[in-house]
């Protein structure tokens, strides 16, 4: 059973697992829709329309939640990207005249 390949779920052609911010998203659209939806059928007992109300919800909910962790995934990114890049910068000038952490000494004459 081990030598079985695992079947994995695509997207648009993508593995799933590799697209940042997506089981997230999907998961919180999925739960706040059925919640709402619940709470919708509950207060009025309309089934069709607490089921708008619900995929609606989920649809807006986890398109918003997806803007909203991309954007900060993208933001996060960008830093440590610019992070790792000083990072090596340093590492290259450490040692020699051009070190950014060695310290000027004003009193050398």
């Amino acid at each position: 059973m081990s030598d079985e390949k695992e079947r994995k779920f695509s997207f648009f052609g993508r593995n799933v697992e590799e697209i940042p911010c997506f089981k997230s998203s999907f998961m919180t659209g999925i739960l706040s829709g059925f919640g709402i939806g619940m709470a919708h059928f509950l207060a009025t007992s309309r089934v069709k329309r607490s089921a708008d109300f619900g995929f609606y919800s989920f649809i807006t909910i986890t398109l918003v939640y997806w803007t909203y962790c991309r954007y900060k995934w993208s933001k996060d990114r960008f830093i440590y990207r610019q992070i790792q890049s000083g990072l090596q910068k340093a590492a290259v000038l450490e040692g020699t005249e051009k070190d950014p952490n060695q310290t000027i000494k004003l009193d050398e004459a």
